[in-house]
């Protein structure tokens, strides 16, 4: 006769329990006669964890009783880990580098696609490029600068890491086309659009805390707070737009190249142009 649904749930926190005491009674064991304590022992909780997580019930009950049987027919002085029951119950573990990627039971293998490559001496490379912006939210295309980066680093394998120095750029990856980026610039008016009521920009009201002042007295710039206020734009749609999209990349280095896609772009958006701008570019790895 089937279980009852209210009774699987009941069954499954059993064995868990069991699964603890059962792990933490056999490191205790082990302890008690100087065995040196092998990763092996603590396979069955992780393997019967796993098994109770996909409800594989069966499974598990069966290799907890594998599991007690070997341990306990085994005097402790002569115990020598790892027991074959464990390689086999680990043995029919899922690879890790095959995925089922549809649901329907289609198996993918991904290890192919793994490369191990020895290299040279270690490498890091930092610089940055200028870029005069236009008004308003514009974007443009660095990707050559950092192929020539990358180059000019002589690194063969690592990545590329590219942080956007301002609060009001970021840095993001797609299809750098004439039209998409008109498509782009209307989503983002759109998505935090200028003229709503920030609060930030009431710049009669700033600077609005002790911490505020003491920033801007900090810049040097200026001599006054009402000097402060005279240049200070009212730009909050570009703050919150900059936080959506990021200021960080990494992009990898494989062969001396970025690996990107065929339509790929790495690319700075002005977000409250018109300015000069400054992307910092680290290339780091190995000859």
């Amino acid at each position: 006769m089937a279980l009852r649904s209210t009774t699987l749930p009941f069954i499954t926190l059993l064995l868990f329990a069991y699964v603890g005491v059962s792990t933490f009674a056999f490191i205790t064991s082990t302890k008690s006669f100087k065995q040196p304590l092998s990763p092996l022992p603590r396979l069955p909780t992780t393997i019967t964890t796993t098994l109770l997580a996909h409800g594989h019930l069966q499974a598990a009950l069966q290799l907890i009783h594998d599991t007690h049987s070997s341990i306990s027919s085994v005097p402790s002085d002569q115990y020598h880990p790892p027991s074959p029951a464990l390689e086999v119950h680990r043995a029919s573990l899922p690879d890790p580098d095959v995925v089922d990627t549809t649901g329907t039971g289609e198996k993918v293998s991904f290890g192919a696609q793994h490369t191990k490559k020895h290299t040279g001496p270690s490498v890091t490379s930092y610089l940055e490029i200028s870029l005069p912006t236009k008004s308003g939210i514009s974007l443009h295309d660095i990707t050559p600068q950092l192929r020539q980066a990358v180059r000019e680093s002589g690194v063969v394998e690592g990545w590329v890491h590219i942080v956007s120095r301002h609060t009001t750029t970021a840095v993001t990856i797609n299809e750098c086309e004439s039209r998409l980026m008109d498509d782009i610039r209307q989503f983002l008016l759109k998505l935090a659009p200028p003229q709503y009521p920030y609060l930030h920009n009431d710049i009669h009201l700033r600077p609005a805390s002790e911490e505020d002042k003491r920033r801007v007295a900090a810049g040097g710039e200026w001599e006054s707070v009402e000097e402060w206020r005279a240049q200070e734009p009212q730009n909050c749609h570009a703050h919150l737009l900059s936080m959506l999209l990021g200021n960080t990349l990494v992009v990898p280095v494989s062969g001396g190249k970025l690996k990107i896609g065929r339509w790929q772009s790495v690319m700075m958006v002005e977000l409250d142009g018109e300015r000069e701008r400054t992307v910092g570019i680290q290339v780091v790895g190995y000859e």
